[in-house]
């Protein structure tokens, strides 16, 4: 089953579950005012907080995001996200808020926001698809999940109904609870499930080591362009070093261009297996010829700063499938 076939049969169960609960109106239960008071207490009824935990399941998935990829700069961690309709990601950290929801961790996989105290994983749509495969039939087990809370959260409902005022807060909290333990935004039963599978599920592909010894000057992403200083992505890292600092292949494989143009000046590409390829750009020689096959670790060419460069330093790139991704996942220059 694809990913929005999946949302949308979710919404829909959640929508006839609120109608069959009776919370499709929230009430509220009114308490006598204590001695002094000028007005009576008001207390939020447990099916309303259930209601609107249920409801911010659905706009959490309305806002429709892509978890692009996770990476730390200056030692924190930040994450890129896309929105729907944008043609690059947007690069954001814990404590950001997109549409009422807190991004509150970043983890090597997964995204997780919050808002009213119910947590909301975000995860690749790639990985999301492959965990969704492994699974089996997720229709029936969505299914089977969301009927089972709903009439577990019947039940409580019902008991709740005969507890005094004082004692709703703690059925609320228990509600709470039974509603946090399945996810109906991503992937049916339970995060850890789901976190040990893709883990399981890593994508195989070379093991890269870094094409030059230097400082890094400029991370991936995006960033204020030094020349000219208008905000725009940057698709590889920048690792500074002295004129004419050896350069080595990140990985092995057989380069299929060396050539110039004014962007990247002297620029080098070396093909790798399962779809990877590596750039290194802004250098002042090529020792390589397209077509030779090099060995990890060989040198290829000497840093520059050929083409639009602001001095010195090695423009590094690893793409797969021609989508650029970010170095700092495979290499770790120092700072």
């Amino acid at each position: 089953m694809k990913p929005n076939a999946h949302k949308n049969m979710i919404r829909l169960m959640i929508w006839a579950f609120l109608g069959c609960a009776g919370l499709g109106h929230p009430a509220t239960a009114v308490v006598p005012p204590p001695a002094g008071s000028l007005a009576p207490a008001v207390i939020e009824d447990p099916s309303s907080a259930v209601r609107n935990e249920l409801i911010s399941r659905i706009e959490f998935e309305e806002l429709n995001l892509s978890l692009v990829g996770v990476t730390t700069v200056d030692g924190k961690p930040v994450c890129y996200l896309k929105h729907p309709g944008a043609l690059e990601p947007m690069v954001y950290q814990p404590g950001d808020v997109i549409g009422g929801f807190k991004l509150e961790l970043i983890e090597a996989g997964s995204v997780t926001f919050e808002r009213r105290g119910v947590q909301f994983w975000l995860l690749p749509d790639s990985e999301v698809e492959l965990a969704e495969e492994e699974a089996g039939d997720v229709g029936e087990v969505a299914e089977a999940t969301v009927e089972s809370a709903r009439e577990a959260l019947l039940e409580e409902l019902a008991q709740a109904e005969a507890i005094q005022a004082p004692e709703i807060k703690t059925a609320r909290l228990s509600l709470k609870s039974r509603t946090a333990q399945y996810e109906s935004a991503k992937l049916i039963e339970d995060g850890s499930r789901t976190k040990a599978l893709l883990a399981s599920r890593a994508p195989a592909g070379p093991r890269f080591i870094l094409p030059m010894s230097g400082k890094l000057t400029s991370s991936y992403g995006y960033r204020r362009h030094p020349m000219g200083g208008q905000r725009k992505f940057h698709h590889g890292v920048d690792l500074a070093a002295p004129h004419g600092s050896r350069i080595i292949a990140a990985a092995a494989g057989t380069v299929t261009r060396v050539s110039y143009n004014s962007l990247l000046g002297r620029y080098v590409i070396i093909a790798h297996s399962d779809g990877y390829e590596t750039v290194y750009a802004h250098l002042s020689r090529q020792l390589v010829k397209a077509g030779q096959k090099v060995a990890q670790g060989q040198s290829i060419g000497e840093e520059g700063s050929t083409g639009l460069s602001t001095g010195p330093h090695l423009h590094f790139e690893i793409r797969r499938n021609g989508t650029s991704i970010n170095p700092l996942n495979f290499v770790r220059p120092r700072r």
